[in-house]
């Protein structure tokens, strides 16, 4: 009787507050790592693509160019409709700035979050330290770095997204013997294998062109040195020489070193530099006086859009949408990530898959195409796993202003 009423009112009021409890669930929140969100109306699913970059220390600035370069992209492909229908989702890890161990984690961090595809680091160190892992656990990385190092590693799953070092040399060269018609010149570089590598290709390939850099003209520091004058002095007291080529290094010793070699004199001779000296984050920091005068070896120019001759349409349209998302022109970094996204989709495509990832990484022996920051093509008989076939020659001129010259093909 009664306590039976009581008994069914109890129940149905327990049933009440279950309902009214699951009705309140919410889905979770994505990750505060995930750039795009989990909303995959129109979409048959969710490619994910991992992306370790500097959110701390010294590089953290460029990092944020870094990561506006790969949601562009993603923004781009998910309006057009996905890759192979399925909606592009970005994660993002720390990689920290010079610690090999956290840029190694940045991408293991991904790789047990379950991703197959990583744009890593744009420091080589970082990158060579994950290649063994990269290769156990067959995960695609694509690699901004430039150390020739990386190619030598031969890992299967590992594709070079820049020109390799030991090729830059021929750029230098251009510019310096080339353009600008240097016949004794001194060389400013680190002493890292990178760097070094970068020295032997100018040295074999001036002596191509009938020019002779000795040893003594050769002068190497280490990658954190800022004092120059003992190296300065050596180019101030040779009345020969008529110009000096400097192979970059990090912002600070650039800065540090153009500061230098300004103070010393050394503007009045002919000078030819990395891509350093087109960079805001070096520019920024430097007299109009010392920024300018430079002619210089760079894999990207945000000013293509302003510049007179032939560039490629791609890069326009790049850079027009990069300003008119972010309210500031690119760097580099932007479209080696921009770029780095569309050949995962490109390969995809090629391989008719997003699952089967010995095929996508297969896919990306087929790609011959331009992109926005270069020409991109495998050759199966040249460098191992080496995608782009191009530099850009820069100047700078008076007011710091960057101004591209021209595209060239390097292979």
């Amino acid at each position: 009787g009664t306590s039976v009423k009581k008994f069914v009112a109890l129940c149905l009021a327990l049933m009440m507050v279950l309902s009214i409890c699951a009705c309140s669930k919410t889905t979770p929140a994505a990750s505060s790592k995930e750039t795009q969100g989990k909303d995959s109306d129109g979409f048959s699913g969710e490619f994910r693509i991992g992306i370790a970059l500097p959110l701390s220390g010294a590089n953290q600035l460029e990092g944020e160019y870094y990561l506006e370069g790969a949601r562009l992209a993603a923004e781009e492909i998910n309006a057009s409709g996905g890759i192979l229908g399925k909606k592009v989702v970005l994660v993002q890890e720390d990689c920290g700035t010079n610690d090999q161990d956290m840029g190694r984690n940045s991408v293991l961090k991904l790789i047990d979050d379950g991703l197959d595809v990583v744009i890593g680091s744009w420091m080589s160190a970082n990158c060579l330290a994950v290649l063994p892992d990269v290769a156990e656990e067959k995960v695609i990385l694509y690699v901004p770095g430039s150390s020739d190092q990386i190619v030598q590693e031969k890992c299967e799953f590992a594709w070079m997204v820049r020109v390799p070092e030991s090729l830059r040399g021929g750029i230098y060269s251009t510019i310096a013997f080339d353009i600008l018609g240097m016949k004794h010149p001194y060389v400013f570089s680190a002493s890292s294998a990178a760097q070094i590598a970068t020295v032997d290709g100018i040295v074999e390939t001036a002596k191509e062109r009938g020019v002779e850099i000795t040893d003594k003209q050769l002068l190497y520091y280490a990658a954190e040195e800022t004092n120059f004058s003992t190296l300065l002095a050596m180019v101030t007291s040779d009345s020969a020489c008529d110009g000096v080529i400097t192979t970059g290094g990090n912002t600070d010793t650039v800065i540090a070193q153009m500061r230098q070699m300004y103070d010393a004199g050394i503007y009045n001779l002919k000078l030819c530099g990395s891509n350093h000296m087109g960079l805001a984050s070096v520019l920024s920091n430097v007299s109009d006086e010392v920024g300018t005068g430079w002619t210089f070896v760079a894999d990207w120019n945000q000013y293509i859009p302003e510049a007179e001759g032939e560039f490629p349409k791609r890069s326009i349209d790049f850079e027009l949408a990069y300003r008119e998302r972010w309210g500031r022109e690119s760097q580099e970094k932007s479209v080696w990530a921009y770029d780095c996204v569309y050949l995962t989709k490109l390969a995809c495509e090629a391989a008719g898959t997003t699952e089967d990832i010995t095929a996508i990484n297969n896919g990306l022996k087929t790609i011959d195409c331009q992109l926005a920051g270069n020409y991109y093509r495998y050759d199966e008989n040249g460098l191992w796993h080496v995608l782009a076939t191009s530099l850009t020659i820069c100047k700078t001129v008076e007011g710091k202003k960057v101004v591209p010259v021209q595209v060239v093909d390097l292979r």
